[in-house]
């Protein structure tokens, strides 16, 4: 306990305040029965950083604090520390290609925001990034702007938390605009064309949150009821 409480000082006395680290303690398992006091405890636990530096001087004050404490009660302990993943950096033009095609579809402005970055989350798709260029981005789940389609339960029955979370529930509704999203991506990078607006219209939403297509296929433009997005067979690039 002495121990967990110690490493909170990491991120509040030996990090920079102008950066942003985390120093969390998740897992401690000890014990088998209420009435023995267990020999040995195993602590598990992570560390983001968005500076290697960071990384080095939290790595050092983890083993010293871990090391001190226990000397101090009369303990041992191994630490072991495993890098995973590196920060995910985005690259600017590959990014940017997301953002106009985001504005491009949605047909707002506000369709695209930074709000809340940078992340402390860790992906492994930033090992790509550290390779060839390329963007990672979200594309947002919240129910209340998109309701219907896969809904599951009442309407704002969803909790809209971030994954990794007891709570997190995976909104299906977004899946559609997803697909599309992918499709019109690749046509825009490789200056293709897949499907026209008629075969692969993007699902957009009312005012009000129902969502509805708009395309000019049989109803001539009208808005049609959403549902499941089915691509075409046998499509070639033109």
């Amino acid at each position: 306990a002495h121990i967990v409480v110690a490493l909170q000082s990491v991120v509040a006395r030996a990090v920079d305040p102008t950066k942003q680290a985390v120093c969390s303690v998740t897992m401690i398992h000890g014990g088998e029965v209420s009435n023995v006091i267990p020999d040995q405890v195993e602590m598990q636990g992570t560390l983001r950083d968005l500076d290697p530096s960071v990384c080095e001087t939290m790595y050092r004050r983890v083993r010293e604090i871990v090391a001190g404490v226990c000397a101090a009660f009369g303990a041992s302990a191994t630490v072991e520390l495993e890098g995973a993943y590196p920060a995910v950096d985005n690259h600017a033009a590959q990014a940017d290609a997301v953002a106009d095609l985001a504005r491009k579809l949605l047909r707002r402005e506000e369709a695209v925001s930074e709000e809340g970055l940078p992340m402390m989350g860790a992906e492994d798709f930033s090992e790509f990034l550290h390779k060839v260029p390329g963007a990672f981005w979200f594309l947002g789940g919240n129910e209340e702007k998109l309701n219907g389609w896969a809904r599951l339960g009442a309407a704002g029955s969803r909790s809209n938390c971030m994954c990794h979370n007891t709570a997190f529930d995976f909104n299906d509704n977004v899946s559609p605009m997803a697909a599309v999203f992918f499709v019109r991506l690749v046509e825009e990078r490789l200056g293709c064309s897949l499907y026209s607006e008629a075969e692969l219209p993007f699902p957009l939403l009312e005012a009000d949150g129902a969502p509805a297509w708009e395309g000019s296929g049989a109803n001539g433009g009208k808005k049609q009821p959403a549902g499941p997005i089915q691509l075409p067979a046998g499509k070639k690039a033109k």
